[in-house]
């Protein structure tokens, strides 16, 4: 219901996050270090390790961490891919509905930014369709999104560059009808026009990197502050395989440009 099967590579920070068909294998816990502290390249793993196993997660040593790297990461080619999935009968790649079943989000109040069309009102319109209450946080509306019949409420003339908008939507959910069960940061931008190395528009590249890195940080923090959040609340962040160094130079290979669009996405 959420997300392609063929395309979600999701970053949250530096964790490094397996394709559609698997688990996060790994998060980099950094704390400061001040100017003047010099740390070992046995220091900085040993604290990598040591960050990762307080959270539950085990990751290998240097000396393998590239063979743990190809491992974290389902295969590029998604012709190949798909392929081998049938080639295996695999049930999780092949049907979403044998690892996930959306009933679960009945009665639920769920956030989705940029729910006025696109992959958001995709979202959008499954929620209404199995009974959650869609809350859609959007910069304006749509016929589309009008013509839904069901638990729904549209907060439009909100752009996630604009803190103030956000924060002034979130308190507004919040007297509408209550804590949020879901947030869904689906809000994106990509700026049309191919870029090379010499046909830059960095205006454009810090829009895109504005709304699809910090975006969903400051939604989520909006609903944090303003205790928006039901205890338990699952935030969502929505990303592609564009952010994804691994995937981008098999799928585009020799292709390179859009800069902006790939680090917003790996940033996101």
């Amino acid at each position: 219901m959420f997300v392609s099967r063929s395309s979600v590579l999701c970053y949250v920070a530096a964790t490094v996050v397996r394709g559609f068909s698997s688990q996060t294998v790994g998060v980099l816990g950094w704390s400061t270090v001040s100017p003047n502290t010099v740390l070992t390249r046995h220091a900085l793993l040993s604290r990598r390790n040591t960050n990762s196993n307080n959270k539950g997660l085990k990751m290998s040593s240097s000396d393998d961490f590239d063979e743990t790297r190809r491992g974290a990461y389902s295969l590029p080619d998604q012709v190949k891919r798909f392929a081998e999935a049938q080639e295996e009968k695999n049930e999780r790649y092949l049907d979403i509905g044998s690892v996930f079943d959306g009933n679960d989000l009945a009665g639920k109040r769920v956030l989705v930014t940029g729910g006025n069309r696109g992959l958001g009102l995709a979202i959008t319109k499954e929620l209404v369709a199995i009974g959650a209450t869609a809350l859609v946080m959007c910069r304006s509306t749509s016929p589309e999104l009008e013509k839904l019949v069901g638990k729904f409420n549209v907060y439009s003339g909100v752009d996630v560059t604009n803190t103030e908008a956000v924060n002034k939507a979130a308190k507004a959910v919040k007297s509408d009808g209550g804590a949020l069960d879901v947030v869904i940061n689906n809000a994106g931008y990509f700026y049309e026009p191919a870029e090379n190395i010499d046909s830059l528009n960095f205006e454009e590249q810090i829009k895109q990197i504005d709304v699809c890195g910090l975006g969903p940080l400051r939604v989520n923090a909006a609903c944090v502050n303003n205790k928006v959040l039901a205890d338990g609340a699952k935030l969502v962040i929505i990303t592609s395989q564009a952010g994804s160094v691994e995937w981008r130079s098999t799928q585009n290979a020799n292709e390179g440009g859009d800069y902006g669009h790939h680090m917003s996405r790996a940033a996101c």
